[in-house]
């Protein structure tokens, strides 16, 4: 497991990570035991423009709290800032 954001309260962006051909993973948030709905953590995909755009359905929540990531290619997670700290793993 890999923690991709450290738990906070902050906004914060977590460094690229990147799926070869064949490869998955899954992105979980952490802390979560008191968590907020309005809490949101947001993964991007990198496109060949060097821009990251938001992945269809890749938002995260108290109520949706992993996404499994199954297509090659570089990705990021944003965290929104929060009421209650929490943070983003991925295994």
């Amino acid at each position: 497991m890999a923690q991709l954001i450290a738990s906070t309260t902050d906004a914060a962006t977590s460094a690229d990570f990147t799926l070869a051909a064949g490869e998955s993973a899954t992105i979980s948030l952490y802390n979560t035991n008191d968590l907020r709905e309005l809490a949101m953590a947001h993964v991007q995909i990198k496109g060949s423009d060097g821009a990251y755009y938001p992945v269809q359905d890749g938002g995260l929540s108290a109520t949706r709290n992993t996404l499994r990531i199954t297509a090659a290619g570089t990705y990021r997670v944003s965290k929104d800032v929060s009421a209650t700290a929490f943070g983003v793993d991925k295994v």
